[in-house]
């Protein structure tokens, strides 16, 4: 999913909650919903035509930053790289005949023109081969987990095919959607009072930015915050909701 497509379903969700309440979770004034989201998230795509070779993590599966994720079966590539060089040599080798034959008056400043660009073509073809070999193995960007895999071993993709959907779900912030009419007296830094719904835990957090704009059918905003003095955020996973509590002015 683009990066355009999670904002469009994340507002829609956020829209939702605010709508829509739990028995029992009527909201009060001061009270909005939100969603709580990781800040790093990802969809890994193949940048090369090839066979998955490893593929060592499943739906939920934790890893570390620099782990691999993916690996491709590249041996043809590997190949190519080896003619590209090749290719290189016998281009450079050529120019060097055209260099000298000119100075003799064999040649004209045309032949070695069009073996300077040989070369040229032969160094960009072999840098553009060392690239997809460097795309035959995918890293992890960041720490997190797994949370949707579209791929499986020996299965063969195309370039742009996506592979992986990862986050971060231990970098979470608050996305919150807030009246417009807020935006007087809300600034970063205002502190207020979050509740998890699905596991009634209670947190202080704190606003970090605002939206760029308002909705001028909803006369609503988004306000992004994060949970102050963390303790251990093991409970909390990307996806869950809740309510925040803010003092309004003259309260």
């Amino acid at each position: 999913m683009s990066a355009v497509c999670r904002q469009i379903v994340s507002r829609c969700l956020l829209v939702g909650l605010m709508i829509w309440s739990a028995p029992g979770m009527a909201q009060e004034p001061g009270q909005v919903r939100f969603l709580l989201k990781a800040v790093n998230q990802a969809t890994l795509s193949a940048q090369v035509p090839a066979k998955v070779e490893k593929l060592p993590f499943r739906e939920g599966d934790r890893f570390d930053k620099g782990d691999v994720l993916v690996a491709f079966d590249c041996r043809i590539l590997k190949a190519r790289l080896n003619i590209a060089r090749a290719v290189l040599k016998g281009e450079r080798k050529a120019l060097e005949n055209k260099q000298k034959l000119q100075k003799l008056q064999s040649a004209g400043a045309l032949e070695v023109a069009l073996a300077e660009a040989a070369v040229e073509k032969a160094a960009g073809e072999l840098s553009a081969t060392r690239y997809g070999l460097e795309e035959c193995v995918i890293k992890a960007p960041f720490s997190g987990r797994i949370v949707a895999r579209n791929i499986n071993r020996h299965e063969t993709v195309a370039p742009g095919d996506p592979l992986l959907s990862i986050l971060d779900d231990r970098n979470l912030e608050l996305e919150l959607v807030i009246p417009s009419s807020w935006l007087p007296w809300l600034k970063p830094g205002h502190e207020f009072q979050v509740t998890i719904d699905e596991t009634g835990t209670r947190y202080p957090a704190e606003i970090l930015r605002l939206g760029a704009q308002v909705d001028p059918i909803s006369q609503t905003s988004n306000a992004y915050a994060k949970i102050l003095n963390e303790p251990d955020l093991t409970e909390l996973v990307s996806g869950m909701s809740g309510t925040a509590e803010f003092a309004l002015p003259g309260q």
